[in-house]
């Protein structure tokens, strides 16, 4: 665990989930819709400038529109499936409350296809970084082009600073009961927050 994570651990270990995915969605998924649009035209207008001259740049900005609109579909499922959930068994747990299975199945499915696409976004932006020469402007750059290197690297730190101090914050954070079904068998999860290894929902707190 990185020393940033360790602190961010440490930070949030103690506050509520729901506390924890207000902040993640104020604040990160914010940032993302900003700079996602932000970067959006800073490559337009850079391929105005220099796509006959920098092919890569037309390269990087379809890697780039493919990692957006992923992400986008990224946000939207944590805020729309996953957070509510989330937030739906911790008060049921605080009030001892039978929790109703979700439409998902498990609380396993999102997560594993939250950190999914948390590793194909990281993949695009090791791709656009290594086609921008770790996000060095060439000779030749324009302003509009070294804003766009700029935004990129900055959008990339984020990124990978986000998501391991995400799951240091969630990992072994959980309701003491609630996100397998009785059937099934609780995962390692050794690669993602580990709300499964922690708990399973016993059937007869359902019937």
């Amino acid at each position: 665990m990185s020393e940033a994570a360790r602190q961010t651990s440490e930070i949030w270990g103690n506050k509520p989930l729901s506390d924890l995915m207000n902040h993640i969605v104020g604040t990160h998924h914010a940032f993302c819709r900003q700079e996602l649009a932000k970067l959006s035209l800073l490559f337009k207008e850079a391929i105005t400038r220099h796509g006959k001259d920098l092919p890569e740049l037309k390269r990087m900005e379809v890697l780039f529109a493919k990692m957006a609109k992923d992400l986008q579909m990224h946000l939207v499922k944590e805020e729309q499936t996953l957070f509510p959930y989330i937030a739906r068994v911790e008060e049921a747990v605080q009030q001892n409350a039978p929790v109703s299975w979700p439409t998902f199945g498990t609380v396993e499915n999102p997560i594993r296809m939250m950190v999914m696409e948390h590793e194909q976004t990281g993949d695009k932006l090791t791709q656009i970084r290594h086609l921008s020469n770790n996000y060095t402007p060439p000779p030749v750059a324009t302003q509009s082009l070294t804003a766009l290197y700029d935004a990129l690297r900055a959008f990339d730190v984020d990124m990978a600073t986000f998501m391991p101090r995400t799951v240091s914050s969630f990992r072994g954070r959980s309701p003491s009961r609630g996100w397998h079904a009785p059937e099934t068998t609780p995962c390692d999860f050794s690669h993602c927050p580990s709300f499964c290894s922690q708990v399973a929902l016993k059937r007869g707190s359902l019937d």
